[in-house]
């Protein structure tokens, strides 16, 4: 028997959370690693695909604020799969259309279902977590991580036998509304305290500087973490003169070894506790991302690559399980806020990177990752010592 499954048991409720978050990582790689297509298919600038990704930042953060009052009326169970299914449907129409105007409104839609979606799942996994009691944030996090995987190769094989990203999207949003519907019953429906209206994203809780210093942190992660996913194959293509379906292999490496840091993280956090682990992650982070710049072949810029997926992987899990266990806030609360700042960071962040690359280039503007992870080292403190 597995650590996963001592600690996880594969019931329908596993199954069905986890493929909320198995989706998230397919589709969002998808896209991720078809960005050159839409680059060459539109003759973009890289501060133009920073243009687009901050469409897709803007639709999702609007909608990240929105999903709690969707969820106090539909509840988080609803909102998800519905979520779920807009965001594999939009990926399909962002690669159909043929005009910006658009590419456009489809991002527009396409982030703005991730951005539900994103908050949503996490409240599911936060129901599942208080009523499992036990650390599984980690292991959901990681099913997000293997559909990344996934969603890189499927990119990878489809780019070699020539099947078009409109094609790949398409199979993927009819898969998606096939399992969801099969799954749907065995999401988790609110508690009436879930739903009570102080359980959502507002900005009284600014007031409290713990949840404060917890949502920069959950920024900073994930806008590694997007920055990663969005200009890593555009890295190798340019830099390395890859062709984009190796490229997408890139991604793939720092996906796998996110899996497997995912999964051993919520032993690890039992092991060596929060600080411990996010000191480490932070070292990681950093060794990796300076191996993927300035490292010179392949193997080692891959070795980057795989630091990197380790280095991250825990990073966010462990800010969303302190963010839902602190006191006199609501645990969905504490989700909410750290959803709104992490998910800002991680699709805001790459933009802003595309912004930078114009300017300086883009192995220059990717230090800002460095620098993240510099961060989490320093900053690791005020996390507590022991689950």
């Amino acid at each position: 028997m597995t650590q996963f499954t001592r600690h996880l048991p594969l019931q329908p409720t596993t199954f069905a959370i986890g493929f909320l978050f198995f989706v998230n990582g397919i589709v969002f790689a998808a896209w991720a690693t078809n960005i050159p297509f839409i680059q060459e298919r539109y003759d973009l600038s890289e501060a133009q695909i920073g243009t687009v990704l901050l469409v897709i930042a803007a639709g999702a953060v609007v909608f990240m604020s929105m999903t709690s009052l969707f969820v106090r009326q539909f509840g988080s169970r609803l909102v998800s799969m519905v979520a779920t299914q807009l965001f594999a449907a939009a990926l399909a129409v962002a690669f159909y259309v043929e005009s910006l105007t658009g590419l456009f409104l489809s991002v527009i839609l396409l982030g703005a279902a991730n951005g539900s979606m994103d908050v949503a799942m996490n409240q599911q996994a936060a129901l599942y977590e208080a009523k499992q009691r036990r650390p599984i944030m980690s292991r959901l996090h990681g099913c997000f991580s293997i559909g990344a995987l996934i969603g890189a190769l499927t990119t990878y094989f489809a780019a070699s036998v020539g099947v078009e990203p409109f094609q790949q999207a398409a199979a993927i949003s009819l898969i998606v509304l096939g399992i969801g519907a099969l799954l749907y019953s065995s999401l988790l429906a609110d508690p009436t305290s879930v739903q009570n209206p102080k359980n959502g994203f507002s900005i009284e809780l600014a007031k409290h500087r713990k949840l404060v210093l917890l949502g920069s942190l959950s920024c900073l992660a994930m806008m590694s973490e997007g920055a990663i996913a969005d200009w890593s194959t555009l890295f190798l293509i340019e830099y390395s003169g890859l062709e984009a379906g190796t490229a997408a292999l890139g991604f793939g490496t720092y996906a796998l070894l996110m899996i497997v840091g995912r999964f051993s993280g919520d032993n690890l956090t039992s092991k060596i506790g929060y600080r411990v682990l996010g000191r480490l992650s932070g070292v990681l982070t950093c060794i990796g991302i300076l191996l993927l710049l300035f490292g010179g072949t392949i193997p080692l810029q891959f070795f980057g690559f795989a630091l990197l997926g380790f280095g991250i992987a825990n990073l966010v899990p462990v800010v969303f399980s302190n963010a839902a266990r602190l006191k006199s806030i609501n645990p969905g609360a504490g989700i909410a806020f750290v959803s709104v700042a992490g998910y800002s960071g991680f699709l805001i962040g790459p933009a802003v990177i595309g912004w930078l690359a114009e300017h300086v280039g883009l192995d220059k503007s990717l230090l800002v990752v460095l620098a993240a992870g510099l961060v989490f080292v320093l900053s690791s403190r005020i996390l507590p010592a022991k689950p």
